[in-house]
């Protein structure tokens, strides 16, 4: 691809479009016994997903080790998303990592609460160091309105919509409606689907942050 084109401010938000849009049409138009088994937990979309997270976060890793001090975030947040597809987060506690009720629940041995408090200690500490790490190469890549910072500006924002899609049904249900079975269908084909294509917009970042490291700086464009 134009380094010219991976450069665009608006690429990785213009790419989750199609993306979106495919997810739909498959919810709207695919059977439901052919969509099912293709979106179902631990089916073909999710692993998939699983293996690309892992190739992009290994991929982003050896940038990281050549100097590339925001792909070190990229690979750590692709690693922690293979990481959650697979339910490591609740693999070896009662609860889930993140879920109050681990810690809080009496029933939980107190060496598992300290064991999964240390481990989200760390974790939030490795993010907390790679962000900072990384800076004062997001804030150049702002000064020079660089197309690496606003497509990770758009990766939240899509895990965002998303995550907002795949609850719509729950939200809907609490206020006394209900969506249709295909609706229901949509939302978690968009959800399932959708988060598929999440290593793909990775990827075009940090070859955006590549690209904006390699080439000339400028103040705007």
């Amino acid at each position: 691809m134009n380094p010219s084109l991976l450069d665009r401010r608006w690429l990785v938000l213009a790419a989750t479009l199609p993306i979106i849009a495919l997810a739909a049409l498959m919810g709207s138009l695919l059977p439901a016994s052919h969509l099912d088994p293709l979106i179902i937990e631990n089916g073909p979309f999710e692993m998939t997903s699983v293996g690309l997270h892992l190739v992009v976060g290994l991929s982003a890793l050896f940038l990281w080790r050549k100097g590339y001090a925001i792909a070190g975030l990229l690979s750590l947040a692709s690693l922690l998303m293979a990481a959650r597809e697979v339910d490591l987060h609740k693999a070896f506690t009662t609860y889930g990592l993140f879920k109050t009720r681990l810690y809080v629940d009496a029933s939980v041995p107190l060496i598992e609460k300290l064991l999964a408090g240390a481990a989200v200690l760390i974790l939030l500490g490795l993010i907390v160091y790679m962000a900072w790490k990384a800076r004062k190469d997001v804030g150049l890549l702002w000064r020079e309105r660089r197309g690496a910072f606003f497509g990770l500006i758009s990766l939240p924002v899509y895990l965002i919509v998303l995550k907002e899609v795949d609850g719509l049904p729950r939200m809907l249900r609490k206020a006394g409606m209900a969506l249709s079975e295909r609706g229901t269908l949509v939302s978690r084909s968009i959800e399932e689907v959708g988060e598929t294509f999440i290593p793909a917009l990775v990827l075009i970042v940090l070859m955006q942050v590549v690209i904006a490291a390699r080439t000339p700086r400028r103040i705007s464009r």
